[in-house]
């Protein structure tokens, strides 16, 4: 095997084993429920929603029962 077949094969896993471990790792750091957009509206329009955060289109809150959730809002959504 030559050098650049080496180092294209080095990089090729590399980029792998940080795909795996970033995938891994934000699996594991919420526990929070992922629901659709149409539900998270019909969670608002029915008093459902106790609080909400806003990143970009990332939302993330808690019902008023306490469950947390995790959605996102479509990029051109201008109702929030």
């Amino acid at each position: 095997m030559n050098s650049t077949t080496r180092s294209l094969l080095f990089w090729m896993v590399l980029v792998v084993v940080v795909a795996l471990i970033w995938n891994l790792s934000s699996q594991f750091q919420t526990g929070d429920t992922s629901i659709s957009f149409s539900e998270f509206i019909r969670w608002v329009d029915t008093g459902q929603v106790d609080r909400v955060e806003l990143t970009g289109n990332e939302i993330v809150g808690t019902s008023i029962s306490g469950e947390r959730f995790r959605t996102y809002a479509p990029p051109q959504y201008e109702g929030l």
